[in-house]
């Protein structure tokens, strides 16, 4: 007589069975007869022998009655485990364990920093402090929240060689969540010195991003107003954007000024072209038309010019003796409407600085006045094949200029495009300081674009 093989399935049995990567199955099984094979399952309940196999073939013969089960694709839930023994000659024999196998895998590590914060820039300077502006950053690149911002400055260029022995403001704002602008003022600085800021973001793992971009500012100096160039806060679209010079500030204002020359210069010089110059002789905005009457700011001398080159301004205001200096004020000398220049093909950093200033009293006394330039950074253009001058547009004007453009090289525009070419539209015009971070190509500025270049697909 043949007897039937048996089974008992021993480990889980529901005593402290948890894992997460591996499990080590156990039973007893007993086959006199015949060298029985051992299969075993894994089911949501204890019942019906209706599970989905772990593994088959085994022999009973083996002593060890022991299975090593690889759970680490597993679901976390908890699953009970049964054992079938066959001979082929009796009928199976089958068991569940006592308890379930409880699967529950430890939390992957995080080691997704937060992304590089890349649009740091100071702006609203005083004679001591500044305001930091930037977009905050997510946990895991810019996906999700960051949990904390380390915030530094110095008197010098930051690297990570020397970030440690940088000076750590105080108050550093909890950060939002991913896209979100946020800003720190930064006080308890030194008059008419220039500070250098960079900045980081962690998580809780924590992971910390790389350094961010260097934001560069001068605080205006105690004892000379400022004479400030900045990027207007209201931009054009399309590769144009206007610099506007001012003069003194609420905490600094300008006193027994007469009239004021400068020249705007940009370097490198190449990249840019004067579109426009205007003189501002309002009341509201305007420094020298305070305190004067519509008549009287009809009366203001003013004189501009684009110097030969094409991308400096020359600015010249000055007041009628009738007039008198003005009593003291703070406001806008000029505004210079720049253009990026067609064929300008080479993405960096434009500073814009005054030379030949000359501030003065109504006797000929000169007005000290402390100079603060600006920085863009100008971002590469694309010049498709067709519009030699870059302008959106192929018609007859691009004929001349080809000469210009024989053999040179530029991004090919994308694939699905018109065959017809157009124009490439400058990129990431931006302030990097002082002022506020800025892009000409946001998504308020896209209809204009579009309306100018013609583009579907602006990257």
């Amino acid at each position: 007589m043949n007897v039937a093989p048996t089974i008992s399935i021993t480990e889980p049995d529901g005593v402290n069975d948890m894992a997460d990567t591996f499990y080590t199955i156990r039973w007893t099984d007993a086959d006199p007869d015949d060298n029985a094979l051992v299969s075993l399952y894994y089911d949501s309940d204890d019942t019906g022998y209706d599970g989905t196999e772990i593994v088959t073939g085994l022999s009973e013969d083996n002593p060890a009655a022991t299975y090593l089960w690889n759970i680490s694709g597993m679901l976390e839930d908890s699953y009970y485990i049964y054992g079938v023994i066959a001979d082929g000659v009796n009928p199976p024999d089958s068991d569940y364990s006592d308890g379930p196998l409880t699967i529950e895998h430890a939390p992957t590590p995080d080691t997704t920093p937060p992304a590089q914060i890349t649009d740091l820039a100071t702006g609203s300077p005083t004679t001591n402090s500044f305001t930091l502006i930037w977009t905050a950053p997510g946990d895991d690149g810019n996906s999700g929240t960051a949990a904390a911002y380390d915030i530094r400055y110095s008197t010098s260029a930051i690297t990570g060689a020397n970030w440690t022995s940088a000076t750590r403001v105080t108050g550093e704002p909890v950060p939002q969540a991913a896209g979100m602008v946020q800003s720190l003022t930064v006080g308890g600085l030194a008059s008419g010195t220039t500070y250098y800021f960079r900045m980081t973001a962690s998580d809780e793992a924590p992971n910390v991003s790389a350094l961010s971009n260097e934001a560069i500012g001068t605080t205006y100096s105690a004892a000379n107003p400022p004479v400030q160039v900045v990027v207007s806060s209201s931009q054009p679209a399309g590769g144009y954007f206007w610099l506007e010079v001012n003069v003194g500030n609420a905490g600094n204002p300008v006193e027994d000024l007469f009239g004021i020359s400068f020249v705007v210069e940009p370097e490198p010089s190449g990249l840019l072209t004067v579109e426009e110059i205007v003189v501002d002789t309002t009341e509201t905005t305007g420094l020298l038309g305070q305190g004067l009457s519509a008549a009287q700011r009809a009366e203001l001398i003013s004189t501009e010019e684009i110097l030969q080159g094409g991308d400096e301004a020359r600015v010249g205001l000055s007041r009628r003796r009738q007039h008198g200096n003005l009593a003291g004020g703070y406001g806008r000398v000029a505004r210079v409407l720049y253009h990026l220049s067609p064929g300008a093909t080479v993405a960096g950093s434009v500073s814009f600085n005054l030379t030949g200033l000359s501030a003065y009293r109504m006797d000929g006394t000169p007005v000290n006045l402390s100079v603060q330039g600006a920085q863009i950074t100008v971002g590469q253009i694309e010049v498709w094949p067709g519009d030699t001058d870059n302008n959106g547009v192929v018609n007859e004007l691009d004929i001349l200029p080809v000469a210009n453009y024989w053999l040179s090289t530029e991004t090919a525009r994308a694939a699905g495009y018109p065959s017809q070419a157009k124009g490439g539209c400058q990129r990431d015009i931006s302030v990097s300081a002082p002022g506020r971070a800025l892009s000409l190509n946001q998504e308020d500025d896209y209809t204009q674009v579009i309306a100018k270049c013609g583009v579907k697909n602006l990257r």
